[in-house]
Protein backbone atom coordinates (compact mmCIF):
# COMPACT_ATOMS: atom_id res chain seq x y z
CA UNK A 1 0.00 0.00 0.00
CA UNK A 2 1.28 3.40 -1.20
CA UNK A 3 1.70 6.21 1.40
CA UNK A 4 -1.19 8.79 1.69
CA UNK A 5 -0.10 12.12 0.64
CA UNK A 6 -1.32 15.28 2.26
CA UNK A 7 -4.29 17.74 1.12
CA UNK A 8 -1.42 19.71 0.77
CA UNK A 9 0.40 17.55 -1.84
CA UNK A 10 -2.65 16.71 -4.17
CA UNK A 11 -3.79 18.54 -6.84
CA UNK A 12 -6.87 20.70 -6.05
CA UNK A 13 -10.57 20.28 -7.90
CA UNK A 14 -13.07 23.58 -7.31
CA UNK A 15 -16.88 22.86 -7.87
CA UNK A 16 -18.88 25.76 -7.93
CA UNK A 17 -22.18 26.29 -9.52
CA UNK A 18 -22.82 26.87 -12.83
CA UNK A 19 -25.41 29.39 -12.47
CA UNK A 20 -23.41 32.71 -12.42
CA UNK A 21 -26.59 35.24 -11.85
CA UNK A 22 -29.36 35.09 -9.18
CA UNK A 23 -32.60 33.81 -11.20
CA UNK A 24 -34.87 35.90 -9.38
CA UNK A 25 -33.57 39.53 -9.33
CA UNK A 26 -30.78 39.03 -11.60
CA UNK A 27 -27.77 39.95 -9.22
CA UNK A 28 -24.26 38.17 -9.64
CA UNK A 29 -24.15 35.35 -6.85
CA UNK A 30 -21.15 35.47 -4.17
CA UNK A 31 -19.15 32.49 -2.96
CA UNK A 32 -20.93 32.22 0.95
CA UNK A 33 -18.99 29.06 2.13
CA UNK A 34 -17.46 25.34 1.64
CA UNK A 35 -20.16 23.11 1.43
CA UNK A 36 -17.34 20.33 1.55
CA UNK A 37 -13.94 19.43 0.85
CA UNK A 38 -12.29 15.89 1.49
CA UNK A 39 -9.37 13.63 -0.79
CA UNK A 40 -10.78 11.54 -2.88
CA UNK A 41 -9.22 8.42 -4.88
CA UNK A 42 -9.85 8.60 -8.68
CA UNK A 43 -8.96 5.92 -11.40
CA UNK A 44 -6.44 8.75 -12.12
CA UNK A 45 -4.66 9.05 -8.96
CA UNK A 46 -5.91 11.37 -5.53
CA UNK A 47 -7.15 15.44 -5.89
CA UNK A 48 -8.43 17.22 -3.14
CA UNK A 49 -11.49 18.32 -4.12
CA UNK A 50 -13.78 21.35 -2.68
CA UNK A 51 -17.18 22.01 -3.35
CA UNK A 52 -17.91 25.61 -2.63
CA UNK A 53 -21.69 26.96 -1.81
CA UNK A 54 -22.96 30.50 -3.33
CA UNK A 55 -25.93 32.91 -2.68
CA UNK A 56 -27.46 36.05 -3.72
CA UNK A 57 -26.47 38.91 -1.88
CA UNK A 58 -29.21 41.23 -2.06
CA UNK A 59 -30.49 41.38 0.95
CA UNK A 60 -34.47 42.47 -0.52
CA UNK A 61 -33.87 39.18 -2.86
CA UNK A 62 -36.78 36.24 -2.09
CA UNK A 63 -33.75 33.68 -3.14
CA UNK A 64 -31.22 35.60 -0.99
CA UNK A 65 -31.23 31.96 1.68
CA UNK A 66 -30.76 29.88 -1.07
CA UNK A 67 -27.37 28.00 -1.43
CA UNK A 68 -26.61 27.45 -4.93
CA UNK A 69 -24.32 24.48 -5.62
CA UNK A 70 -22.75 22.50 -8.78
CA UNK A 71 -25.70 21.03 -10.82
CA UNK A 72 -27.13 17.73 -11.29
CA UNK A 73 -25.75 15.66 -14.34
CA UNK A 74 -29.77 15.51 -15.44
CA UNK A 75 -29.62 19.28 -15.44
CA UNK A 76 -26.25 20.03 -16.74
CA UNK A 77 -23.20 18.60 -19.01
CA UNK A 78 -20.94 19.26 -16.99
CA UNK A 79 -19.84 16.85 -13.75
CA UNK A 80 -21.28 17.76 -10.20
CA UNK A 81 -19.54 17.68 -7.59
CA UNK A 82 -22.06 16.04 -5.34
CA UNK A 83 -22.39 12.63 -7.64
CA UNK A 84 -18.55 11.88 -7.23
CA UNK A 85 -18.20 10.25 -4.44
CA UNK A 86 -21.02 8.01 -1.67
CA UNK A 87 -21.24 10.19 1.06
CA UNK A 88 -18.59 9.99 3.70
CA UNK A 89 -16.40 7.40 1.81
CA UNK A 90 -12.57 8.29 0.25
CA UNK A 91 -12.86 6.80 -3.16
CA UNK A 92 -14.99 7.92 -6.11
CA UNK A 93 -17.51 6.48 -7.73
CA UNK A 94 -15.30 5.41 -10.50
CA UNK A 95 -13.31 3.78 -9.22
CA UNK A 96 -16.36 2.53 -6.97
CA UNK A 97 -17.88 0.76 -10.62
CA UNK A 98 -14.99 0.19 -12.15
CA UNK A 99 -13.87 -2.70 -8.91
CA UNK A 100 -17.74 -3.72 -9.16
CA UNK A 101 -17.46 -4.59 -12.87
CA UNK A 102 -13.97 -6.22 -12.79
CA UNK A 103 -15.43 -8.24 -9.41
CA UNK A 104 -19.24 -9.13 -11.24
CA UNK A 105 -18.58 -9.17 -14.70
CA UNK A 106 -14.93 -10.15 -14.91
CA UNK A 107 -15.03 -12.66 -12.21
CA UNK A 108 -11.89 -11.07 -10.59
CA UNK A 109 -10.90 -11.65 -7.01
CA UNK A 110 -10.36 -9.70 -4.25
CA UNK A 111 -6.95 -10.03 -4.14
CA UNK A 112 -6.84 -9.48 -8.17
CA UNK A 113 -8.98 -6.63 -7.99
CA UNK A 114 -6.48 -5.33 -4.87
CA UNK A 115 -3.53 -5.92 -7.40
CA UNK A 116 -4.87 -4.04 -10.35
CA UNK A 117 -5.54 -1.34 -8.15
CA UNK A 118 -2.53 -1.06 -6.20
CA UNK A 119 0.04 -2.05 -8.66
CA UNK A 120 -1.56 -1.02 -12.10
CA UNK A 121 -3.11 1.86 -10.95
CA UNK A 122 -0.65 2.77 -8.32
CA UNK A 123 -3.58 3.78 -6.37
CA UNK A 124 -3.73 3.41 -2.50
CA UNK A 125 -6.23 0.97 -1.22
CA UNK A 126 -6.05 -2.48 1.17
CA UNK A 127 -7.67 -5.57 0.05
CA UNK A 128 -9.89 -4.59 3.47
CA UNK A 129 -10.96 -1.44 1.51
CA UNK A 130 -11.33 -3.53 -1.94
CA UNK A 131 -13.70 -5.50 -0.13
CA UNK A 132 -15.85 -2.12 1.05
CA UNK A 133 -15.68 -1.37 -2.75
CA UNK A 134 -17.69 -3.87 -3.89
CA UNK A 135 -20.01 -3.54 -1.21
CA UNK A 136 -20.25 0.13 -1.72
CA UNK A 137 -20.94 -0.99 -5.37
CA UNK A 138 -24.02 -3.42 -4.37
CA UNK A 139 -25.22 -0.45 -2.49
CA UNK A 140 -25.30 1.90 -5.43
CA UNK A 141 -26.57 -1.15 -7.71
CA UNK A 142 -29.55 -1.88 -5.65
CA UNK A 143 -30.96 1.80 -5.00
CA UNK A 144 -30.28 2.48 -8.65
CA UNK A 145 -32.61 -0.31 -9.19
CA UNK A 146 -35.03 0.94 -7.04
CA UNK A 147 -34.93 4.49 -8.13
CA UNK A 148 -35.68 2.69 -11.24
CA UNK A 149 -38.62 1.01 -10.24
CA UNK A 150 -40.21 3.95 -9.33
CA UNK A 151 -40.56 5.15 -12.97
CA UNK A 152 -40.34 1.58 -14.40
CA UNK A 153 -38.27 -1.79 -13.18
CA UNK A 154 -35.10 -3.13 -14.24
CA UNK A 155 -35.41 -6.89 -15.58
CA UNK A 156 -32.97 -9.80 -16.61
CA UNK A 157 -33.14 -10.69 -20.24
CA UNK A 158 -33.94 -14.43 -19.54
CA UNK A 159 -32.72 -15.28 -23.72
CA UNK A 160 -29.25 -14.88 -22.59
CA UNK A 161 -29.44 -15.92 -18.83
CA UNK A 162 -28.23 -19.64 -19.59
CA UNK A 163 -24.35 -18.45 -20.63
CA UNK A 164 -22.34 -16.98 -18.35
CA UNK A 165 -21.43 -13.39 -18.48
CA UNK A 166 -23.95 -12.66 -21.22
CA UNK A 167 -26.99 -11.96 -19.30
CA UNK A 168 -28.24 -8.37 -19.82
CA UNK A 169 -30.93 -5.88 -17.86
CA UNK A 170 -33.85 -3.91 -19.24
CA UNK A 171 -35.67 -1.29 -18.27
CA UNK A 172 -38.95 -1.59 -19.10
CA UNK A 173 -41.20 1.53 -18.07
CA UNK A 174 -45.13 1.91 -16.66
CA UNK A 175 -44.92 -2.06 -16.17
CA UNK A 176 -44.25 -3.89 -12.62
CA UNK A 177 -42.76 -7.47 -13.11
CA UNK A 178 -42.72 -9.83 -10.02
CA UNK A 179 -38.76 -10.35 -8.72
Amino acid sequence: MHAVPKSVELPRRYYRPEQRLCPQCGTRLKRQHILWRKSLVFLTGQAYVISWGYRCPNPHCPANEVIYRSAEPATSSVESAERLHLGRRQFAREVVVQVGYWRFWQHATVTEIHERLSTGLHLPVSERQVLHLVGDFLAVRLSSRRSLASGGSVRQDRRHASQPGRARWTVRRHRRYAA
